[in-house]
């Protein structure tokens, strides 16, 4: 049987071409539209933080701020926002700075100055409690060591405004006998401090001052145990780490957050503490010095992407700083993107399914993954590895398949060193 060729009338098929451009062009159209749209979001979105970062530099550094009055603020976002990054009680000094006019409403006002004011109440209780820690702890001829927290509030010219957790101590080769003489309640041990209350506040004592299970960690730890013997008496009795230790502990701190944030993702204000402490260190006219141990210490990639979010904060200029190992310009918006978007700031798993959490983990770590950059080359398969060989261990002995050794011991050996 022969099969006839389909005869199509040209009007018909010029009708067809027709009506496939115009479907094209909507779609094309539409997609314009819908990038229009997001636009005025995004521009809003980066209004909004700039407002907040203008209102916290000019708390931070004692000057009226200075607003657009043609950017209409969302007073409740902001404030969400500003308490989410540990910065609600300075936004809330810039915002007493400002003209009347330029306020949020009354009852936001009330709210805010109400949240700020258990913050700074919540300083005092803190101050008090350390007091009484560092006398007992006198009593024994133990030395107290105070670590980030309320320790580095006396960066900034209104100290009860930089909040703080818990309370941070170290004391030498006596964690345990203070603990002992501290508290005689229940203690948890996370990974190298053990943690209680006392009087009511949370306490985290250091039998460590860095977690050890890196290379990284475990060479940062050996510089600063050298340093503890310049550490400073403060007036409360407490001791100081040395400026420049006290800052490559902090830079520490915010690395392990932005590089694997889990319950507890970066905050702004621990940038802002460590744009302080760089502001500190040039006082004492020792830059050279904190670039030379950035070196040693295999930090200075890290270092130089939050000197410059640190100065996009502050808006100070901190190139003295700049090691300029690599470009940094694609990751800076990265890393805002990191700090703003809700979804990858607290990524939700589905708690119901394990295999799929730890799907949805692998997925969105890789997702992320260029924060490894910034490890030194040894650590940066480490904590993606581990994710990877909870699935793979779990997958195949769910569905009764051997495991694959090369993997597992690959796996394994990455995570050894």
């Amino acid at each position: 049987m022969k099969l006839m060729k389909k005869h199509t009338d040209p009007n018909e098929q010029q009708i067809a071409n027709d009506s496939q451009a115009r479907a094209e062009g909507k779609m094309h159209l539409n997609s314009a539209e819908r990038q229009n749209r997001q636009r005025p979001k995004e521009a809003n979105s980066q209004k909004q933080i700039s407002v907040m970062l203008e209102l916290l530099r000019s708390a931070v550094f004692d000057r009226d701020p200075v607003l657009d009055p043609s950017v209409k603020v969302d007073w409740d976002k902001l404030m969400a926002v500003s308490q989410d990054h540990g910065l609600l009680a300075w936004v809330w000094d810039g915002i007493c700075k400002l003209p009347k006019e330029q306020q949020p409403e009354r009852q936001t006002r009330i709210g805010w100055a109400i949240s700020a004011q258990n913050i700074w109440d919540a300083y005092d209780r803190q101050v008090d409690v350390l007091d009484n820690i560092v006398r007992k702890c006198a009593e024994k001829e133990i030395r107290v060591l105070l670590l980030k927290g309320i320790g580095l509030s006396n960066l900034y010219s209104k100290p009860k405004s930089r909040p703080s957790c818990d309370i941070d101590i170290y004391t030498f080769d006596k964690c345990e006998e203070t603990v002992s003489l501290l508290t005689t309640s229940q203690v948890r041990y996370g990974v190298n401090h053990f943690m209680f209350q006392y009087r009511g506040e949370n306490i985290e004592c250091h039998d460590h001052l860095l977690s050890t299970r890196t290379s990284l960690q475990q060479k940062v730890q050996i510089y600063i145990n050298s340093t503890l013997g310049d550490c400073t008496l403060s007036t409360l009795g407490f001791y100081e780490l040395p400026m420049i230790s006290n800052t490559v502990y902090v830079l520490m701190h915010i690395l392990s957050h932005f590089v694997n944030p889990g319950p507890d993702p970066l905050r702004i204000r621990s940038i802002l503490d460590y744009g302080m402490l760089l502001i500190k260190i040039r006082e004492q006219g020792k830059v050279a010095e904190y670039k030379k141990l950035l070196c040693t210490l295999e930090l200075e990639c890290a270092s130089d992407l939050f000197v410059r979010l640190s100065e996009w904060i502050l808006q100070v200029d901190l190139s003295d700083y700049y090691c300029e190992v690599q470009d940094l310009t694609n990751d800076m918006e990265k890393s805002k993107e990191l700090l703003f978007d809700e979804k990858l700031r607290h990524p939700i798993f589905d708690e119901k399914s394990f295999v799929k959490q730890l799907y949805q983990r692998l997925v969105w770590h890789k997702a992320v993954r260029w924060r490894y950059s910034y490890l030194p080359s040894s650590e940066r398969l480490r904590l993606p590895g581990k994710i990877q060989f909870q699935f793979h261990i779990f997958v195949k002995s769910l569905l009764g398949l051997p495991f694959d050794e090369p993997l597992l011991k690959s796996i394994k050996e990455k995570r050894k060193k």
